[in-house]
C-alpha cells in the first residue's frame, strides 16, 4: 500500500513538473511556447487575447539591446517617465515616442511638443500630406517657429489654395488653382492681384497688347501697348475711353488716335499761360537797305484780287492745312515791319509837303 501511494506521488510530481517547464527548457529544445514570457519579472498573462513578452515588467523601465561584433549596439528602451526611446549606444536618441505627452513623437529631441517634433534637417523623397482637424478644418499648415514668433505656411486642401502668412493666422499671400496670385487679397481676379502699394525699379510687360489697368468701383484707367509699339491711355466712368496715344514713331495725339505727321496733335482747345516757339527764319531782313519794299499800289491790287495780304495764308488755306505758329508770326512781323516802313515813308513825304507849303506861304506874305 505504501509503495502504491509513493508511486502515485512521484507520477503527480513528474506531471506537474513537465507542465511548468521553463523558458530555458523550451529554448534548450529549440521549441516554441504558447504561453506569455517574462524577462526579469513575472509574466503578465494575456492582453486583449494576445500573449505577452514582458521585459522587466516589475521595475521602472525595460530595454532591448541589439549588438554586433564591433561592440556597436542599438537600444529600444522604455522609460516610465520618458516613454519609448530608440537610441544608439553613445546616448543619442534618434526617435522618442512619449505617451506622457499625448503620443507625441520626437526625432533628435527628448521633449516633443507636437505630434512630430524634429530637431535637425529632414529630407522627404516623395511628398508630405496634411489632414488638419483643428480650427483650420479642411486646411493643412506647416508652422515655422523662430524665437517665439509664429510664422506659418499653409495649403488649403479643400480648394487647393496655397497660402503664406507671417506672424499671424491671417494669410497675406495666396496662389489659386487657376494660377492667379493675390498679395493682400484672398480673391485675386488676375494673374497677379495686389491690394496695396507696389515698389519696383522697372516693370516689364512682355506681351504685345498687354497693359496696366486701374479699376475702381465704376471708374477705369488703363495703359495699353499695342502692335507697332503704340501706347494708348484710357480713362472713363462707365467704360474705357481713349484720351491720348503715343505712336511708335513718337508722335502724340491728344483727343485723337491719329496725330498724323505731327509730333503733337490736339483735338480741342489748348490753354497755356506761356508758349515759346523756336523760329530760325525771322523778318529782320525787311529793314536791310537792299530790301525792295512793295509799292502800296501793288499791295492794293493784290488785296482786291485775293482778299488777303501778300504771303499771308487765306482763310481757306488755314482751314485746309492749318497754321504754322512760327511761320505765321514771322509773316505777321514782316507785315508790321513793312507797315512801319510805309509809315516812315509817308511821314517823310508829309514833312516835305509841310516844308514846301511853308515856303509858299512865306513867298505870298512878301
Amino acid at each position: 500500500m505504501k509503495e502504491m501511494i509513493g508511486l502515485m506521488a512521484m507520477t503527480f510530481l513528474s506531471s506537474y513538473s513537465f507542465c511548468q517547464e521553463t523558458l530555458q527548457s523550451v529554448t534548450d529544445r529549440g521549441n516554441t511556447t504558447t504561453q506569455s514570457i517574462a524577462i526579469g519579472g513575472n509574466a503578465l498573462g494575456s492582453y486583449q487575447g494576445y500573449k505577452v513578452l514582458a521585459i522587466n515588467p516589475d521595475f521602472n523601465g525595460s530595454l532591448i539591446d541589439f549588438r554586433n561584433a564591433g561592440d556597436k549596439s542599438f537600444h529600444v528602451r522604455y522609460d516610465m517617465a520618458a516613454g519609448l526611446i530608440l537610441e544608439s549606444r553613445d546616448g543619442t536618441q534618434p526617435i522618442v515616442l512619449q505617451p506622457v505627452y499625448g503620443g507625441n513623437v520626437g526625432i533628435g529631441t527628448t521633449s516633443p511638443t507636437n505630434k512630430l517634433s524634429v530637431n535637425g534637417a529632414a529630407d522627404f523623397q516623395t511628398r508630405i500630406g496634411f489632414n488638419s482637424k483643428s480650427q483650420y478644418l479642411g486646411d493643412g499648415y506647416m508652422f515655422f517657429n523662430a524665437t517665439g514668433g509664429l510664422n506659418d505656411f499653409g495649403i488649403r486642401n479643400d480648394v487647393g489654395d496655397i497660402l503664406l502668412a507671417a506672424g499671424s493666422a491671417s494669410p497675406q499671400f495666396i496662389l489659386k488653382p487657376s494660377g492667379n496670385v493675390g498679395i493682400g487679397t484672398m480673391a485675386p481676379a488676375y494673374k497677379l492681384d495686389v491690394n496695396g502699394e507696389v515698389g519696383t525699379s522697372r516693370l516689364v510687360v512682355s506681351n504685345v497688347g498687354g497693359g496696366i489697368t486701374w479699376p475702381s468701383s465704376g471708374s477705369y484707367a488703363a495703359i495699353d501697348v499695342m502692335q507697332g509699339a503704340d501706347m494708348i491711355f484710357y480713362n472713363g466712368m462707365a467704360a474705357y475711353n481713349e484720351r491720348m496715344r503715343i505712336l511708335g514713331n513718337g508722335n502724340i495725339g491728344i483727343g485723337t488716335s491719329n496725330p498724323g505727321v505731327y509730333k503733337l496733335a490736339v483735338e480741342g482747345t489748348i490753354g497755356a499761360r506761356k508758349m515759346k516757339v523756336t523760329q530760325e527764319a525771322w523778318a529782320d531782313y525787311v529793314f536791310d537797305s537792299s530790301y525792295q519794299l512793295p509799292s502800296l499800289t501793288n499791295v492794293e491790287t493784290f488785296i482786291k484780287e485775293n482778299k488777303h495780304l501778300p504771303e499771308v495764308p487765306s482763310a481757306a488755306e488755314v482751314k485746309k492745312d492749318g497754321l504754322d505758329l512760327g511761320d505765321n508770326q514771322a509773316v505777321l512781323l514782316k507785315k508790321i515791319e513793312e507797315l512801319t516802313l510805309y509809315i516812315i515813308q509817308q511821314n517823310k513825304e508829309m514833312l516835305e509837303m509841310k516844308k514846301r507849303l511853308a515856303e509858299v506861304e512865306a513867298n505870298q506874305s512878301k
